[in-house]
């Protein structure tokens, strides 16, 4: 007994650990825009101090909104205001408290509360009859799973060796399911290919040697464990899981097939080894095609699906009801209808050193590294009183830290506070608060990942003519 669970319990716990990982661990991918705080959207119509009052009450101690932005406070005694309080920059930050259309009004909410949070919109629908959006709101993309459940029952349906491929299949399907995002679809729609590879050969003499040096069964296993990279860390390791579950499977499938192959008085051995067989033919080339019209359907069905949005541009998508909000995307610089920290920076500078300034000085706008404010003074020496100039302010990188570091004494919910806590550079424009955002980055690679099978199909071609 001891020794039956020597051979068959301990192996049996890897895919049973990986399959619990998944459970345990699974993610549903959710747009969430800022990092750090939860937004909420509600209609301009609505009574202000109801939405307040309901988040009060649930105990959203801290949002940030258009009615709690306050001016800062800066020396009063200039003889003259250079610098309209009416700026650019001012005037500007009110686009981040409303969507694109102007028809919702934009609460930015730390994580701290968004359980809160939860609860104060089922107030507001309740007892106001307000209809709040959180981007916090989720929904499981079927369309992944369905996808790649899809593409292996059409392999399965090609597999001479059934039971093996849906051994190699089963993980993949249970990784697609607990971390469903469109790379990683894309990734699990080329190792299903591998699998299919694998039954061809199994039990041959030889076919793990065989596997490890054939070029379509290496690109078909490492090729998807580099884009699950792509998408986060934890997807490549989940990946490699589902990899260790399915060899651990097949592991323990093949004692079972070596002891029940023991008991026979005769067991027929295939007779050719696995090098002799070829995993590759005309017919699996065609097999093949499967892979990439699978992940051209997960492209076309994310098109769809996923508003496309690029710093800078807007999105035409707010016509079909889609609800765009204020989002972070890639930075390519400032955003022309968005301020940042940069404009941040610049504006403090404007407005800390203006009392300091000559009011002929019109160059004031946008300071360049190294830029100083001088100020006259005198001293008394022994030849009398003489002037010198004291540099006050110059405008480098302590002036900047200085400046981004004090956001967080600001006395008030600032929405300056909502970019601190950014830990990247970016740029701004307005983005869908459902599903997973498509990036100009998750579009090449899924573009390129359906060009794989494409390029092992000219790489077979290209070996058959040689040969």
């Amino acid at each position: 007994m001891i020794e039956v669970l020597k051979k068959y319990a301990v192996p049996g716990l890897c895919p049973l650990t990986v399959l619990i990982l998944f459970f345990c661990f699974r993610t549903i991918p959710s747009a969430k825009l800022w990092e750090g705080y939860t937004v909420l959207a509600v209609p301009v119509e609505a009574d202000m101090s109801s939405v307040e009052k309901a988040l009060d009450e649930e105990g959203v101690r801290e949002y940030i909104c258009l009615e709690n932005q306050k001016r800062e406070e800066f020396p009063t005694f200039a003889p003259v205001i250079l610098l309209d309080d009416a700026d650019d920059y001012s005037k500007k930050k009110l686009s981040y408290f409303f969507d694109r259309d102007r028809k919702s009004t934009i609460f930015y909410i730390p994580d701290s509360f968004k359980n809160e949070a939860a609860k104060a919109c089922r107030v507001m629908k309740e007892k106001h009859q307000i209809s709040p959006v959180l981007d916090t709101t989720s929904r499981f993309p079927w369309i992944t799973s369905f996808v790649c459940i899809l593409l292996a029952l059409s392999f399965l349906a090609f597999s001479s060796n059934r039971e093996i491929y849906f051994l190699g299949a089963f993980f993949s399907i249970a990784f697609i399911a607990s971390n469903p995002f469109y790379i990683n679809g894309a990734a699990v729609c080329i190792g299903l290919y591998g699998y299919f590879l694998l039954q061809k050969v199994w039990r041959r003499k030889g076919f793990v040697k065989y596997l490890l040096k054939n070029p379509f069964a290496i690109v078909f296993v490492t090729v998807p464990v580099l884009l699950t990279f792509f998408v986060s860390f934890k997807s490549g390791v989940f990946y490699i899981l589902a990899l260790a579950g399915t060899f651990a499977s097949l592991f323990i499938t093949s004692r079972i097939e070596d002891d029940y192959e023991s008991s026979l008085r005769f067991c027929p051995v295939p007779i050719r080894p696995a090098r002799y067989m070829g995993v590759t033919s005309c017919r699996t080339m065609r097999t093949m095609m499967f892979s990439s019209m699978a992940i051209f359907a997960l492209i076309i069905f994310f098109f769809v699906s996923v508003p496309f949005s690029s710093a800078g541009a807007k999105s035409s998508s707010s016509s079909d009801g889609v609800l765009l909000l204020p989002g972070p995307v890639e930075y390519t610089g400032t955003s022309p209808d968005f301020p940042g920290i940069d404009d941040y920076v610049i504006w403090k500078w404007n407005k800390t050193t203006e009392s300091y300034r000559s009011i002929r000085d019109t160059d004031i706008s946008y300071p360049k590294e190294g830029d100083t404010v001088s100020i006259p003074r005198y001293r008394r020496t022994e030849n009398g009183i003489q002037s010198f100039t004291e540099i006050a302010f110059t405008f480098d990188k302590a002036f900047r830290e200085g400046v981004i570091s004090g956001i967080d004494t600001l006395g008030y919910p600032a929405i300056e506070k909502l970019w601190k806590n950014q830990r990247r550079k970016f740029s701004v424009s307005y983005a869908s608060q459902a599903g997973e955002h498509l990036s100009t980055f998750s579009l090449v690679i899924l573009i390129l990942s359906m060009f794989v099978p494409l390029g092992m199909t000219v790489y077979y071609i290209l070996g058959w003519k040689k040969n």
